[in-house]
Order: C-alpha cells, then sequence, then structure tokens
C-alpha cells in the first residue's frame, strides 16, 4: 500500500474505535499538550530543558480549570527503562495528578510510551504517582451548542499507520532501546523521524490533513511531528513575515531554513479546510513548548516560552471554534499533493 493508504488505514482503525464523548462548545476548557519525551535527564533527554516550563503551565491550567489532555509520547520508553524516567521525573508527573484528582485528566498513547498498553506496567510504574489512570488511544469529542451538533474534534497522538511508529513497533522500539540508545548517549545525535526530519514530517502532516478533509464535520488534532499546526491567515501572516525578513538579511540567509519556511507556507497555503491541527511539542531544545487551547469557544495555538528567568504564555494563532467546524462541514475536498 501507498504511504497514504497505510496513514488512513491506520486513522480509520483508531477513529472507529474511539470513544465518543459530547462535550458542550460554551463550557469546554481543555488543553492539549504532546510529546514530552521525558527520559533519564542525561544528554539524550529532550524534555530536560522544557521542564519549568510544563510546570509553570501546568500550574496555570489548574488554577483555570483545564482539562489536561496528554496526546502521547510522554515518556520516551524506546530509549529508556520506565524506572529510569519515573525516578527522574516523579515531580513533573505528580503535577498532573490534580488535574486527574478532580477528573480532568486524559493520558494518550504515543508510540514512544508503548509500555502503558500493558496493564501492569500502567500499575507498576504509573499509578503510585497519579492514581487510577486510563491510557486512551484516541477520543472523538462530540461538539454540542446546546442542543446542536456542531462536529467533531478528534484527538489521536498521530504515528497510526506508519511503519515503525504503529506497524512494526515492537521492531523499532527494540532496536532504539538496545542499539541506538549507546549510540546516541556518546554522539548525541537524533534519529531521522518525522519529529527530527522536516521533509518526512511536512509529508506525514499531508497524509493526515488527506484523511482529515475526507471525513465532513471532523476536526483532527495530533501530535507526533514535533511541529505545531493552526490553519488560520494569521499563521499564514507571520511564516510569510519570517520568511520575508530571513530572505532580506543575507548573513542569516540559510537555504535549509528558508525551504523549510516554503514547505511550511505551501502546507498552510494547501489548507482549504481547517481540519487538521498539531499540538507541536513540549521538548524543544530552547526550553518552551506549545500547546492547543480551547476555552470560551475559542480554540489558539500558544506557546509558553521562556522569557529571563520565567515561562511567558502567548497566542500564536486564534480562531472560533465554531467557525472552523462550520467550515470542515462541507463534504472532502480533493486531496493536497504533497511539495
Amino acid at each position: 500500500m501507498s504511504y497514504q493508504q497505510n496513514i488512513n488505514t491506520g486513522l480509520d482503525r483508531a477513529y472507529a474505535a474511539a470513544a465518543v464523548l459530547p462535550i458542550d462548545v460554551r463550557s469546554l476548557r481543555l488543553v492539549i499538550l504532546s510529546d514530552l519525551h521525558r527520559g533519564a535527564g542525561d544528554d539524550a533527554d529532550d524534555f530536560r530543558a522544557c521542564q519549568e516550563s510544563y510546570r509553570v503551565a501546568l500550574r496555570h491550567y489548574q488554577a483555570a480549570e483545564y482539562i489536561l489532555a496528554v496526546l502521547g509520547d510522554v515518556e520516551d520508553l524506546w530509549e529508556c527503562r520506565p524506572s529510569e524516567v519515573i525516578a527522574e521525573y516523579a515531580a513533573s508527573l505528580q503535577a498532573e495528578k490534580p488535574f486527574l484528582d478532580v477528573g480532568r485528566y486524559w493520558r494518550f498513547l504515543g508510540n514512544h510510551d508503548e509500555d502503558w498498553h500493558v496493564q501492569t506496567e500502567v500499575h507498576r510504574y504509573l499509578e503510585p504517582l497519579l492514581g487510577r489512570v486510563g491510557i486512551l488511544e484516541a477520543l472523538r469529542l462530540e461538539v454540542m451548542d446546546r442542543n446542536k451538533r456542531l462536529g467533531e474534534v478528534f484527538l489521536v497522538h498521530g504515528h497510526q499507520g506508519t511503519a515503525w511508529g504503529d506497524r512494526y513497533g515492537w521492531l523499532s522500539h527494540w532496536a532504539v532501546h538496545y542499539l541506538w540508545r549507546p549510540i546516541q548517549r556518546l554522539t548525541n545525535l537524533r534519529r531521522t523521524t518525522p519529529a527530527t526530519d522536516w521533509r518526512l514530517g511536512r509529508k506525514h502532516e499531508f497524509a493526515q490533513y488527506n484523511w482529515a478533509v475526507a471525513k465532513p464535520g471532523v476536526i483532527v488534532v495530533t501530535g507526533h511531528t514535533h511541529h505545531p499546526v493552526f490553519p488560520s491567515p494569521a499563521r499564514y501572516e507571520q511564516l510569510a513575515a519570517t520568511y520575508d525578513d530571513l530572505r532580506h538579511q543575507p548573513e542569516a540567509y540559510e537555504s535549509e531554513v528558508l525551504e523549510r519556511i516554503e514547505a511550511d507556507l505551501a502546507f498552510a497555503w494547501s489548507q482549504e479546510q481547517p481540519c487538521y491541527l498539531n499540538s507541536g511539542c513540549c521538548s524543544f531544545s530552547d526550553g518552551s513548548l506549545t500547546a492547543i487551547e480551547i476555552a470560551a469557544g475559542a480554540i489558539r495555538l500558544v506557546r509558553w516560552r521562556m522569557a529571563g528567568t520565567r515561562p511567558q504564555h502567548q497566542v500564536l494563532a486564534s480562531a472560533r471554534l465554531k467557525r472552523l467546524l462550520a467550515d470542515v462541514a462541507a463534504p472532502g475536498l480533493p486531496a493536497a499533493a504533497a511539495p
């Protein structure tokens, strides 16, 4: 099968098996964070630089009574043993516990934390810190405005259908854990994945967009690629302004950077329906993290970025959720072609 067909098959399976939860657009307060990749605290640990931003962000969302959705790849269990991660990040895990205690905590499976498929492992490692926690693969939020159905927001990590992340996950887990991790410790190299190779990432995002655009009335929100995506004119204008700034600064000119922004612009331009969003990640090397927020009827792409010694909240793009759902209610458009 083609790459697109494999992604379609994986997402179709997750969508069909997902629970459906009715939610009211007026009262929903939800933050979606993904791809922490909590490790063992060493040089191979991608979360280490972001733990302060994550702590401050969670304190903010707890005080504002948000639901916390942690959308997969929370622990990096391809590279680390669960005991290593729990020992290093017990405090970070316990910062999530207040959400679970009041019934506002959704935890999802990613390809890197696949140990949590096994309930005995969840019971052994997560529950002593969090309490009784259920692990979801996907969830369908049926968005209502009083008694009127507006559409669906489909939450899923986004690795479904990929060869190494889904179909051959058991083999990739073994290879990373026993072969790649020692090499990474010595060299600090990174693997070539949709999260580390922007070309693979954009190919994967086009495939997920094409799946979503064929499902009228559905907005899919994923992680996995570590690349925040929010289809809005404001976001397109931000990318265009960054591109223009770089193009007119010969001292800052890097063809690889410009090529990546050109691909991002092409993807943003091709999204004729706002049916695909990506929360980005909580493992940026500068200590920042990105998230998708839904509150007061709005949906936003935000960043928590270090400003001096304290992370600051910044809205990157925003839209009314009702408007986006109305825009995706039409029959599916032709698939987009990857650049």
